[in-house]
């Protein structure tokens, strides 16, 4: 699969790490196993690493319903958490823009890097407890 996970057992931050042709199902799905992990906690912040990902060309529509789908999980994510999406290209910093856009009344702040050592920092510059429960 080229998404993997890991999940940090003492801070609870989810890591996923994206190589090669990835789509929108295969990022639901990637996000549905994540949350049905028993290591998963409420509220564990999330990195999302596309440096490595090609061919995800979503619509604006393919965007939105990737949107409603993490909203469909706010019982089990929880809120207040905070996500940080790493890309390389221009292309998928675009795409990670329009998500931040499409994505500003969910219950989480969210941030688009290029850098992943920035995007951690700014992971644990804020760090705080999440929310207990699975």
């Amino acid at each position: 699969m080229p998404i993997t996970s890991h999940i940090d057992s003492a801070s609870g931050l989810v890591t996923l790490t994206v190589q090669g042709p990835v789509d929108g199902a295969m990022i639901k799905q990637a996000l549905q196993t994540v949350v049905e992990d028993p290591l998963f906690r409420r509220g564990a912040d999330v990195l999302w690493d596309f440096a490595d990902a090609r061919g995800l060309n979503p619509s604006g529509e393919g965007i939105q319903d990737l949107v409603r789908f993490v909203g469909s999980l706010r019982e089990k994510r929880g809120s207040g958490y905070r996500v940080a999406i790493v890309t390389r290209g221009d292309l998928e910093y675009g795409f990670a823009r329009m998500y931040e856009a499409y994505a500003e009344n969910l219950p989480f702040a969210l941030r688009v890097f290029r850098d992943r050592d920035e995007a951690t920092l700014w992971l644990k510059s804020q760090s705080r407890t999440p929310e207990p429960g699975a």
